[in-house]
């Protein structure tokens, strides 16, 4: 009775069972285990709590020989569905009667096996995120010298992460002699509590020859009582790539700091607060100062007072992303005081989180170009003003014989004196067209604005040309808009441009022909085209139609003469007060000129054509 009573108060589960292993007996532990009662069981075969396991063990009781105790652990399947683990321990006896007999000892390791799963599960993801990450992981025994690594330190090594190295010994005898030192001292830093960490980058031979740059970080996991590491634990990574890329940069910013000092116009490095960072040579012999001196010096404060604001706005974009890079000319000052002009190109450098760096510096020297310029433009006015007065005079007097002397003109004289009117005419627009682009590159040629209703100037327009376009057996038609439009431009240069578009429209115009003039409302303003009927515009030509002195090589260009200008001072009239200038041309059927100007109220235009 006293026998029974531990077995009932046990904490594990226990059973008595015959030599058939059917249960003669089961405490009250393994009862609220498997939710079952002793007199419900008595007589049962035990492999039935077991989910059918061990009834093999059980069968050999008729083999006394064969008869043995049994250790192990099975999972089973309770009656609610769920599963427990459980460590089994069988005993095999005899009775005094020679009865045999079988204490079943189980205890519940659901638990256990649930945490071991985890702890095996966790190991898993972690070798899976080392060998995705390439990284080892060791543990060194400082005072033994024994390692115990991953499977990954093993691949990093080049070993086979199934055999059993002697890795510490494999690891020292792979270190590249150079950086034996280095990487000792740094471990006994640390062994010793003077460094928190064993921080290196060192070479290790690879088993195919090649040397590899490995980094290593490890931490003291425990110490004595004197404060000395007891064990190393760290980690390992091949950097191999990484100290590659570090010296192909460290090559390339070598290779551009040389370009940038052996460049034969001035450079700079510029930090993000206007500090030179690099100067070369060039650069500093256009300022007047030594590269030391430049050195001390900031970019702003060599750049002419009147254009500093000009390039701030400038630098401002390039800082905020609207640009990459600009070129502007711009007035420095000399070392000794004088202007100098230079051609500024400022390119924005930056890092990999898209953040400023600093600033890639271009000054060309301009100043003698710039002297060469005004020479020529002073040489261009001289000139162009010296024939201007001659020619004024000449052409008034063949108009004063053609128109006071015509009666006493014979019909050949006044066909000679004709031509030379005609000549003396196209050599005055010449003279005028070369005026005023010199004009807009002195920034001299003056526009003044005034608001003009758009239909009034393009009906003066139309009838100015009239008698020109007679000439060549061509009308125009004008579709006059619904509505007034006014605009702000300058009247006359808008009649200029007019002029120009629409001599150019019936020039090359198919004879009898009309061209269309037609004004409409755009996003960008008012829109203002010319179209002709004629041979059109070759393709290969279309990028030269604004340039000056560009001239379709034709007959029939050849025939009308012109001196190339017209389109060019166009453009540059159009951009001045605002607007923009262009042309669609299909061969031998239509040509559209047209141009825009701003205007208040504009709406969202139609395609341009």
């Amino acid at each position: 009775m006293q026998n029974a009573s531990i077995i009932n108060s046990a904490v594990v589960t226990i059973a008595l069972l015959d030599q058939d292993g059917n249960i003669l007996s089961i405490n009250s532990a393994l009862e609220r285990l498997f939710e079952t009662t002793s007199d419900e069981m008595y007589g049962k075969p035990f492999a039935n709590l077991l989910s059918g396991q061990m009834v093999e063990y059980f069968a050999r009781s008729d083999e006394a020989e064969k008869v043995f105790n049994y250790r192990g652990e099975i999972e089973v399947v309770l009656k609610s569905g769920a599963w427990i683990a459980l460590d089994v321990g069988v005993n095999a006896w005899t009775t005094e009667e020679g009865l045999l007999r079988y204490t079943v000892v189980m205890r519940d390791i659901t638990d256990r096996r649930r945490i071991e799963n985890q702890l095996r599960e966790t190991q898993h993801r972690l070798e899976v995120a080392l060998t995705g990450a390439q990284i080892g992981v060791f543990d060194i025994d400082v005072h033994t010298g024994h390692s115990i690594v991953s499977a990954t330190w093993k691949v990093l090594m080049g070993l086979d992460p199934e055999l059993d190295n002697d890795v510490q010994q494999e690891w020292k005898s792979r270190v590249h002699p150079d950086d034996r030192m280095m990487i000792a001292e740094a471990d006994k830093a640390c062994i010793e509590g003077r460094a928190e960490r064993s921080t290196t980058e060192y070479r290790i031979k690879a088993p195919d020859g090649p040397w590899r740059w490995m980094r290593s970080d490890a931490v003291a996991v425990a110490r004595d009582k004197h404060g000395v590491a007891l064990r190393l634990v760290g980690i390992q990574a091949d950097i191999t790539e990484r100290v590659k890329d570090k010296e192909d940069l460290r090559a390339s910013e070598a290779q551009f700091r040389s370009a940038i000092e052996d460049a034969p116009v001035g450079m700079a490095i510029v930090d993000t607060n206007g500090k030179f960072l690099q100067v070369n040579q060039s650069l500093a012999y256009f300022a007047g100062v030594s590269q030391s001196q430049s050195m001390t010096e900031s970019f702003l404060r060599m750049t002419h007072p009147d254009d500093r604001g000009a390039v701030m706005n400038e630098i401002s974009r390039l800082l905020a992303g609207q640009v990459k890079s600009f070129h502007k000319e711009t007035r420095y000052i000399n070392s000794n005081g004088t202007v100098i002009w230079g051609l500024l190109s400022v390119a924005i450098v930056r890092d990999s989180r898209d953040r400023p760096r600093s600033f890639v510096v271009q000054v060309q020297d301009l100043t003698e170009m710039r002297k060469a310029d005004l020479l020529k433009r002073q040489f261009v006015s001289t000139i162009s003003h010296e024939l201007g007065t001659p020619l004024t005079s000449i052409n008034g007097a063949i108009s004063l014989v053609l128109n006071a002397m015509k009666g006493d003109v014979s019909e050949k004289a006044r066909r000679l004196l004709s031509i030379a009117q005609t000549n003396c005419d196209r050599l005055i627009l010449l003279v005028n067209d070369i005026l005023d682009i010199e004009k807009n590159a002195a920034g001299e040629l003056q526009f003044y604005p005034v608001q003009a209703e758009i239909t009034k100037m393009i009906n003066d327009a139309v009838a100015a040309n009239a008698p020109f376009a007679a000439q060549y057996d061509v009308a125009y038609d004008f579709n006059s808009p619904k509505g007034a439009m006014s605009v702000s431009v300058d009247v006359n240069r808008f009649q200029q441009v007019m002029t120009n578009l629409l001599s150019n429209a019936a020039k090359f115009s198919t004879r009898g022909s009309r061209v269309e003039i037609a004004v409409r409302r755009v996003k960008a303003g008012i829109l203002i085209s010319v179209t002709n009927q004629g041979s059109g515009i070759a393709s290969d030509f279309s990028p030269k139609v604004f340039a000056p002195f560009s001239q379709q090589d034709s007959s029939e260009t050849r025939a009308n003469g012109g001196t190339g200008l017209g389109l060019h001072i166009c453009r540059l009239i159009v951009e001045r007060m605002g607007g923009t200038i262009g042309f669609d041309s299909v061969p031998n059927q239509s040509t559209t000129f047209w141009f825009t100007v701003p205007a208040e109220g504009s709406v969202e235009a139609d395609r341009v054509a």
